[in-house]
């Protein structure tokens, strides 16, 4: 079973950012799109209007407040996601096999360009990849807001 500490999921998201995965073609981006970007760049998602994951409609307007509560979040994430294959039997996963999730987590704080407010729920997008930290190679983890 996969677990994350806050302090591996921290290295996960770290590790990840700006790298691809072993097929080179999903790069980790997680910092730069969705802790690091500006108030002026989550107006400019806000005028976008929403985005669309999935079937259902969310609102991409937000951002996590710090790489630190990113970290928080991914562990209660993964942790919420137990009963998921890919968690449950990561040992027996093959090399490459992607997560792609939705995570209830309970409440955290996320931010938009007006302040910050809490969430619930968030987009998780992995691969098992052997050479990042606790076997993890991030691609981008969200707050996913319902509208």
């Amino acid at each position: 079973m996969l677990t994350l500490s806050p302090a591996d999921a921290e290295k996960v998201i770290r590790l990840s950012e700006e790298r691809p995965d072993q097929d080179g073609r999903n790069v980790g981006h997680t910092i730069s799109r969705h802790i690091a970007i500006s108030k002026l760049g989550l107006m400019t998602r806000m005028d976008a209007g929403p985005g669309r994951h999935d079937t259902k409609a969310i609102f991409w307007r937000s951002a996590f407040l710090d790489v630190a509560s990113a970290a928080d979040v991914l562990s209660r994430a993964i942790t919420s996601l137990a009963n998921h294959p890919f968690v449950s039997g990561f040992s027996r996963r093959p090399e490459g096999e992607f997560l792609i999730a939705d995570a209830e987590v309970g409440q955290f704080w996320c931010r938009d360009q007006r302040g910050r407010f809490p969430a619930e729920l968030v987009h998780v997008y992995a691969r098992k990849m052997a050479a990042r930290p606790s076997g993890l190679h991030l691609i981008t983890l969200f707050p996913v807001i319902k509208l």
